[in-house]
């Protein structure tokens, strides 16, 4: 995706095209992959959320890249030579990013075996497609993949600055302005950043200020391991979704392919 060409649109004010044209790069079908473990109440909170076509987000410590949600570093001593409280700067950013929750969906398919291993518990979990809409797109990100951090020193002024005048001069929020929307979806992209290293990934992000997001799953695809107490309860997810298809992955013997089979439950 062009981020430059969306953060241009933004700036000329163009809100609402500036999200249609994003809506354009998001494929209409993502995967999310996940894991069963010997926790055995988290591991029926995520049958239950799928259950209930919801998906969970959490804030950035909830991942598994320690720079996750870093990719802004600040230089303090530049901040304090403008006249600038590093501190509040700082603290500043870190609240607005705190405020989000997110989580990651993948452009890969139900045979990618690094996503099974990584992110279901080597094929003990389970795999979902999401089919996806227009307004559901909104708040989705595709993941860049950058090869170092960036200064956040002048978004984050910039977006502070912004917001204090708008306090001064009595303006509402909701009618931020060009600018101000500008540096805000600076900072967004800035948790939809990660190093280059994940890009084998092909990552798209939920980023929102809710702690769920709804999705109904169109397919569920059963791990190679999963146990048989949640393979059933999978099944039985399956059947309560009137689109949702199930698949058992296995493993064929015959094939030259590095890759399993599906075999249709439902």
């Amino acid at each position: 995706m062009d981020y430059n060409r969306y953060i241009e649109l933004y700036r000329q004010g163009k809100f609402q095209e500036a999200v249609e044209y994003k809506a354009t790069q998001i494929p209409t079908r993502l995967v999310k992959y996940y894991s069963f473990n010997d926790n055995e109440d988290v591991n029926k909170s995520k049958i239950q959320y799928l259950r209930e076509q919801r998906i969970f987000l959490s804030a950035s410590f909830g991942f598994n890249d320690p720079f996750e949600g870093k990719f802004f570093k600040f230089d303090k001593e530049k901040l304090e030579n403008c006249g600038w409280d590093k501190d509040m700067v700082v603290d500043y950013y870190t609240s607005l990013a705190n405020g989000f929750r997110y989580t990651c969906l993948s452009n890969t398919d139900e045979n990618n075996m690094p996503m099974w291993a990584y992110y279901a518990n080597n094929h003990q979990g389970f795999c979902v497609e999401y089919l996806l809409c227009d307004m559901q797109k909104r708040y989705i990100f595709p993941v860049t993949y950058e090869p170092e951090r960036v200064s956040a020193n002048a978004i984050t002024t910039n977006l502070l600055y912004e917001y204090m005048k708008m306090k001064e001069e009595g303006i509402e929020y909701t009618d931020t302005s060009a600018d101000a929307n500008v540096y805000l979806q600076m900072l967004i992209l800035s948790l939809a950043a990660k190093h280059k290293s994940w890009e084998h990934e092909r990552e798209y992000r939920i980023i929102c200020h809710r702690d769920d997001f709804p999705a109904i799953p169109s397919k569920i695809y059963i791990g190679l391991n999963c146990k048989e107490e949640y393979r059933k309860e999978l099944i039985e997810v399956g059947r309560s979704i009137d689109v949702c298809k199930v698949y058992q992955m296995e493993f064929d013997e015959d094939s030259e392919v590095f890759g399993l089979k599906k075999r249709l439950l439902i």
